[in-house]
């Protein structure tokens, strides 16, 4: 077998072992959706949701989705707001009730929500600080500093599932200013 062989025979070899562990040989691999990066959500002093896409996130250039500043929601009034990734925006109400929305339209901005919205699938959350750890994990931080975690198992279709035992304790001492995960 000569170099140029060889060099084929390793990228067969390689495009092979790619196509077994995704997909088997001879399967064809499902297209994975893209989920939009560079999303920007607030909240405005008329309780309004806004939507923005920062399209120059790779590079750091002032590029937007336009319009920017889209009306994606009302009415949100809330204590604490928190993004679970995917579309998914849990927010506590005035009530600590934990609720979840998945907004569809957040590819391109649009007022396009699973319905139906505002699923309550919590309750009891007078927190201080609250955060998401990604994949259905919720941290919160109580009044006595201690910081506590939960995993949302209903996350994908806004069910009130969680894993037991729900608020385990995961650390003490959490008197901090702001606090985030990646």
């Amino acid at each position: 077998m000569n170099s140029f062989e060889r060099r084929l025979f390793l990228k067969l070899l390689s495009a092979a072992a790619v196509t077994t562990a995704v997909g088997g040989i001879g399967q064809s691999v499902e297209a994975q959706p893209v989920m939009p990066r560079g999303l920007i959500y607030y909240i405005d002093g008329q309780n309004r949701l806004l939507w923005n896409r920062h399209d120059g996130r790779n590079d750091g250039s002032f590029r937007w989705a336009e319009p920017t500043n889209r009306e994606v929601g009302r009415g949100w009034d809330v204590k604490h707001v928190f993004s679970g990734g995917n579309g998914l925006i849990y927010y506590i109400d005035g009530q600590n009730r934990l609720l979840w929305n998945r907004h569809d339209g957040r590819n391109e901005g649009s007022f396009r929500w699973a319905e139906p919205t505002n699923r309550e699938v919590g309750r009891g959350w007078d927190v201080k600080h609250v955060f998401s750890g990604g994949d259905g994990l919720i941290y919160y931080i109580d009044g006595q500093n201690r910081l506590l975690w939960n995993r949302h198992d209903g996350r994908n279709d806004g069910s009130f599932r969680w894993a037991e035992p729900t608020n385990r304790e995961v650390g003490r001492g959490w008197d901090v200013k702001h606090v985030l995960a990646e």
